[in-house]
């Protein structure tokens, strides 16, 4: 009886390590059966390369003439003549517009008449004062014999007193005519409106015209807007992040959309001391020299300045940068395994389609496409390129042989 319970329960053991061993064992080949069945992502690579990359800011702008000013008259008016129109380049002391001047010309005749008159007073003046001169030279003459008495001296020194103030007051009265007649000549010079400011300056234009002839015009309206565009101000914002690496005389490539075949060259000329709070933005202003005359003030532009360069930047494809639990990375390719690994990267400097890796120091090739499928690990094919481990777990098989039809 003891025999038989040894045996059954030598039996129950060894049927429960037969069934532990069992377990393991399938669940090892499902484990490897999940593995072989893993499908294998394609993806597209790119590879790692070493070039010299740049740091370079890209803003947009709005182009401005060097110089804006109106053309106003000084004097009111009837606008008589224009002389110019919208685009017409000015010529040193070109005539711009002309005002009915009949009232200046009668107001400077007028001013010329009273000079003619203060002019005749202050030589009868002068006459008095001869006269008075002599009544008192003989009047001293009579008192030194004791012809006449002191009253009669003193009469006549004050009458010589009283001409030659009289003289003065002509002589003032004189000046003011003068003046009286040169401000109505410059007034009169008012009514032609000429260019005067194209001394230093070949490349005036007029941008814009506010009145035609016949129009009353006021002693500011303005007729015209002159422009300077001998060189064009590029005025772009930038923020605080590149605010500190803009300095004065920085080169700058300008590019504008209506003329995608051009690039200008310009450089940073003023840089704002403010940033404003709501923008968090500062004005930046560059010079653009415009010999041709091809840019024009109002156009969009596009603005890129260098800030520095590295020579020998490690880069990858921007398309290859993936993002994985808030970590910035890439899937580096394992070509002998035909899997990816992926690796956190910290990020340099961007320029056109490429990135730079600043860590770590990477070989090989990056995925580019596909990777919104992949993770640590994952097992890929490169469409195009024949893959080894997928010819052993397939292989080809024969064609069967064509029957013939009898």
């Amino acid at each position: 009886m003891k025999k038989k319970i040894i045996v059954l329960a030598a039996l129950s053991i060894l049927g429960f390590i037969s069934w532990l061993v069992y377990g393991a064992y399938t669940e090892k080949v499902s484990e490897i059966g999940r593995v072989r069945e893993q499908p294998r992502v394609a993806v597209e690579i790119a590879p790692i390369q070493t070039m010299e990359i740049q740091e370079i800011g890209n803003f947009t702008g709005t182009l401005q003439a060097k110089s804006l000013f109106l053309v106003a008259s000084k004097v009111a008016g009837r606008l008589k003549s224009l002389l110019v129109n919208v685009g017409d380049q000015l010529k040193p002391q070109q005539v711009i517009a002309v005002l009915d001047d009949d009232e200046y010309k009668q107001q400077f005749q007028q001013a010329q008449a009273y000079l003619e008159v203060a002019k005749a007073n202050l030589e009868a003046s002068e006459d008095q004062v001869s006269l008075a001169k002599l009544e008192l030279e003989r009047e001293q003459t009579l008192h030194e014999k004791k012809l006449i008495a002191k009253p009669a001296l003193d009469k006549a020194k004050a009458n010589y007193a009283t001409r030659v103030s009289n003289r003065r007051v002509a002589k003032a009265q004189l000046e003011e005519k003068n003046a009286a007649l040169e401000s109505s000549r410059i007034r009169l010079s008012y009514t032609t409106i000429s260019n005067i400011w194209s001394k230093n300056r070949s490349n005036l234009v007029i941008g814009e015209r506010f009145m035609d002839e016949g129009a009353l015009v006021g002693s500011t309206s303005p007729i015209v807007s002159v422009l300077d565009i001998s060189s064009m101000v590029g005025m772009i914002h930038v923020t605080e992040m590149d605010y500190f690496k803009i300095r004065l005389g920085q080169a700058a490539e300008i590019t504008v959309d209506a003329l995608p075949e051009r690039k200008f060259k310009g450089f940073v000329v003023r840089i704002a001391p403010i940033i404003k709070e709501k923008s968090r933005e500062a004005q930046i202003d560059l010079e653009i020299p415009n010999e041709d005359g091809l840019l024009k003030p109002g156009l969009f532009i596009r603005a890129s300045i260098r800030f520095s360069v590295h020579p020998d930047a490690t880069v990858v494809p921007i398309s290859a940068l993936v993002k994985r639990e808030n970590d910035m990375g890439v899937f580096l390719l394992d070509a002998a395994d035909e899997k990816v690994n992926f690796i956190k990267i910290i990020q340099g400097f961007t320029q056109n389609e490429f990135i730079e890796i600043v860590s770590p120091s990477l070989q090989g090739s990056v995925i580019t496409l596909g990777h919104h499928l992949l993770e640590d690990g994952s097992i890929v094919s490169i469409p195009g390129k024949d893959s080894v481990k997928e010819n052993i777990k397939k292989p080809r098989l024969k064609a069967k042989p064509e029957q013939k039809k009898p």
